[in-house]
């Protein structure tokens, strides 16, 4: 007679879906997909954070209580800018105002706590012309990376 195999038992060739087999891969689905998105949130985060500043480049900060020493500020410069800049392609200039009002640094004007991220991305000679004092005027030379 051959072997027969009771009804509650099943082989691995015809095996029912269990509710519960069913279960435990939606679970194991679901945590793959939460562990995916952490990560996705988490770099993203990470990009957040990170102020993306390029090696090279130049960074001018203007210190807190600044203003308070300008008879004029806004007008008169809070610190002083190289009037000839040269930069690498790719390189940025970064202004940082850390005063708690407006200052003026060259020919550019950033209110309280305010940054200034310019980055040089095309080689060439560009003026940037301050209506306040024509000698801050500042001219950036870009360069090809190497050159």
């Amino acid at each position: 007679m051959p072997d027969e195999v009771p009804a509650n038992v099943t082989t691995s060739d015809d095996a029912p879906t269990s509710p519960e087999r069913l279960d435990r891969s939606r679970r194991l689905l679901l945590a793959i997909g939460a562990i995916g998105l952490l990560l996705t949130v988490s770099l993203g985060g990470f990009a957040l954070l990170w102020d993306g500043s390029e090696p090279g480049g130049l960074t001018l900060v203007i210190p807190n209580g600044v203003a308070a020493t300008l008879d004029y500020p806004t007008i008169d410069s809070a610190i002083a800018v190289p009037t000839e800049l040269v930069f690498e392609r790719g390189e940025v200039l970064t202004i940082r105002n850390e005063d708690s009002a407006a200052n003026r640094a060259g020919p550019w004007v950033l209110g309280a706590g305010e940054t200034l991220r310019m980055k040089f991305d095309t080689p060439g000679e560009y003026t940037y012309l301050c209506t306040v004092d024509e000698s801050e005027n500042v001219t950036v030379t870009v360069l090809e990376r190497g050159t």
